[in-house]
């Protein structure tokens, strides 16, 4: 038996995030000042895990955001293809009421109906993001069997990977409002999906990050070929037109 925790970060704020700007394709902006603060505190809050690997995009504001990551660690970021955000095409660089209404009715038909096969216009479709994603996270499963391994993506991308394995009938999540935990009910209220969501108050600057709550480790047999057979955490170090709150995810993965 062997226990290995993926940790989906994503990347610290941008120009792009400040205006609200649709933009998805490398390499992209570099962060912002307050961008940088917020991969420190992340750095900072991941800094007493058993970091083995740290990961990132091609794009240089998931490289920026893991750099100081892999730095607490003394690790080097590596970078590899297919984990960069969902292409947006047509809305690429856009603001506009129009296309972030355009954006919104795409992701959401994804995140909400399971339709993962409809695409952005002249983008990609989660499906695409997926087929490019998901061999990424099973090569990183293939090379490390237990430990802590970061993944430093975009918010897109990690939503729909994250998604992607969660049965279609636990898809619909109950949010609070207010902070705390969140699972997935079935009808008549019982709680049935092994999954939990806690929303820590990420982005600030280092020294004032709140206590993070560490989710369950998973353990699972080092034979096991599926991608989500390990523990998953999610963790955004910003919030912009796709996220509108920081939250951490970790899913219980069981055979």
């Amino acid at each position: 038996m062997s226990t290995l925790r993926l940790v989906l970060v994503r990347h610290g704020e941008t120009p792009s995030n400040v205006i609200g700007s649709l933009d998805s394709r490398p390499p992209g902006p570099s962060l912002t000042e307050v961008g940088r603060r917020q991969a420190a505190a992340v750095a900072e809050s991941l800094a007493a895990l058993p970091v083995v690997a740290v990961y990132a995009s091609v794009a240089v504001r998931a490289r920026e955001t893991a750099a100081p990551i892999a730095a607490a660690h003394g690790l080097p970021v590596q970078v590899v293809d297919g984990i960069h955000e969902a292409f947006v095409g047509d809305l690429e660089c856009r603001n506009d009421p129009e296309a972030l209404t355009a954006f919104f009715e795409v992701f959401h038909r994804w995140t909400k109906s399971g339709e993962l096969s409809v695409p952005m216009p002249g983008g990609e479709s989660a499906q695409h993001v997926l087929d490019r994603f998901l061999p990424v996270v099973a090569d990183i499963r293939s090379r490390h069997s237990d430990g802590v391994v970061v993944l430093v993506s975009h918010g897109a991308a990690i939503r729909i990977s994250s998604f992607a394995p969660v049965p279609e009938r636990h898809r619909r999540l109950r949010r609070p409002a207010s902070p705390g935990e969140h699972r997935p009910r079935r009808p008549g209220g019982r709680r049935r999906f092994p999954h939990r969501l806690a929303l820590p108050r990420l982005g600030r600057p280092p020294g004032r990050l709140s206590a993070q709550p560490q989710p369950r480790s998973c353990r699972v047999s080092s034979s096991m070929p599926k991608w989500w057979a390990i523990s998953c955490t999610t963790v955004t170090a910003t919030s912009s037109t796709t996220s509108s709150s920081v939250w951490q995810m970790s899913r219980i993965a069981r055979r």
